[in-house]
């Protein structure tokens, strides 16, 4: 009777110092990644400003090939919108809230259960004639959700990992697509 009340004392003690440690957590993050793209805005801008171009260099579209998405609004530009749903990835959406042309796309995007709101953004820097530098960052306030704020001591690691992944494979595209139109 004694240890079980010990292992329950524990319990009880360990659940209050994580609960503590989470209490602690700021209640927003941020991540950022940058990589250089040899190929001018141009090329790079259908790529990020079309919401069905996002399938093909995004880290989540390529981790889920099953992921049912569902597409509202125009095609491409402000207001471009699309709702998920995946077994890997979660349940969310995306749409853009601002469009520049050839110079970036603003968007907001939520995950069901972790995120309601975050927004982020994508911006072409060019850097020369065909070379251009792509940032991509994002910004969230967890509020009061317990599992969000857990995370955001890892947010910069793992979405981190998945913008590099993601825009290695828009540097490949790019690249590809403005070796063809030379």
């Amino acid at each position: 009777m004694k240890l079980l009340t010990r292992m329950l004392l524990l319990t009880i003690l360990l659940l209050s110092i994580a609960a503590g440690l989470i209490a602690l957590q700021p209640d927003h993050f941020q991540v950022r990644r940058s990589i250089r793209i040899q190929a001018a805005p141009a090329t790079i801008f259908p790529l990020i400003s079309q919401s069905r171009a996002w399938a093909e260099w995004t880290y989540w579209h390529k981790a889920d090939p099953e992921m049912q998405r569902q597409y509202k609004g125009p095609a491409q530009g402000k207001d471009a919108e699309w709702e998920f749903q995946s077994r890997t990835q979660g349940n969310g959406g995306v749409r853009f809230t601002e469009v520049y042309a050839d110079q970036a796309v603003y968007y907001e995007t939520h995950l069901e259960g972790l995120l309601r709101h975050a927004n982020g953004s994508l911006v072409l820097v060019p850097e020369g004639p065909q070379q251009t530098t792509v940032l991509w960052e994002i910004h969230a306030n967890t509020g009061d959700n317990w599992l969000a704020k857990a995370l955001v001591p890892f947010a910069d690691r793992i979405i981190g990992s998945e913008f590099e992944i993601g825009l290695q494979k828009l540097k490949e595209v790019s690249e590809q697509s403005a070796q063809r139109a030379h």
